[in-house]
């Protein structure tokens, strides 16, 4: 599988929409209910989630998997920061859309540290692929309380403050997931010790992203998948002979 950069994975997105053609309010629809599908089916003895969203594309995923979980007989709750709502513009028709259904609640960042995490997902969607500095301010103490909480925890696409193409400092803030439900591509941060540590088990989910961009696009890395397994595997027989396949040297 190719591993994709940032730059790469935005052409892809732009390539399919204007390809397919797809709206990007519908691709990020798309997106939206691979993880809520994926979290249905994998989450089916909670029934709480409390989901935070940024006010980019990221959390704009994250408020289109709010209205689907609700829709799906969760209960949902949606923090975001009021004070500065400036949302992307299509995840801003997700945020009107879950603004018409009453039972989900919108709080506020600000009453995270008072509210009640017992039993409940968390779902992180602060920021996406596009970071390019470290989180500060409130998002910092926001990612630094809920890597306190003992709650299963899901990141959306990338966890909040990981770069996706290099190697966070050490003093980096990074939301620590034990789940990372990833669009189309592994994000190469997620290989490297220093932060793959924090994607948790990641899971590529498929959006049907343009076939021919990917398979046209060139890049150095890779993920070693089943395909690339069985293009150069080859099956033995029980009992040939040691020699049969040839000779392994080993310099040491």
């Amino acid at each position: 599988m190719k591993i994709f950069n940032v730059q790469n994975i935005r052409l892809a997105d732009q390539y399919t929409i204007q390809n397919e053609p797809v709206s990007s309010v519908n691709l990020m629809e798309r997106a939206a209910l691979s993880c809520a599908d994926w979290i249905s089916a994998n989450c089916k003895h909670h029934t709480k989630f409390a989901i935070f969203c940024g006010n980019g594309n990221n959390g704009g995923d994250a408020l289109a998997i709010a209205r689907m979980l609700y829709l799906k007989g969760f209960d949902v709750d949606v923090f975001i920061n009021k004070a500065h709502v400036n949302f992307s513009e299509d995840a801003l028709v997700n945020y009107k859309r879950i603004k018409d259904i009453s039972g989900i609640s919108v709080k506020d960042f600000d009453e995270t540290e008072k509210y009640n995490f017992e039993k409940t997902i968390i779902i992180d969607a602060l920021f996406g692929t596009g970071l390019s500095r470290k989180p500060e301010g409130i998002f910092k103490k926001l990612i630094e309380i809920l890597n306190s909480k003992s709650s299963i925890k899901i990141s959306v696409d990338i966890p909040s403050g990981m770069f996706a193409d290099q190697i966070n400092d050490e003093k980096s803030t990074i939301f620590k997931a034990d789940y990372t439900l990833t669009f189309q591509f592994w994000k190469k941060a997620f290989l490297h010790p220093e932060t793959g540590k924090f994607t948790g088990k990641v899971i590529v989910l498929d959006i049907s992203l343009s076939k021919e961009f990917i398979e046209n696009t060139t890049t150095e890395d890779f993920v070693i998948d089943d395909e690339i397994i069985q293009n150069v595997f080859k099956p033995r027989q029980d009992f040939a002979h040691k020699g049969t396949y040839g000779k392994s040297v080993i310099v040491g």
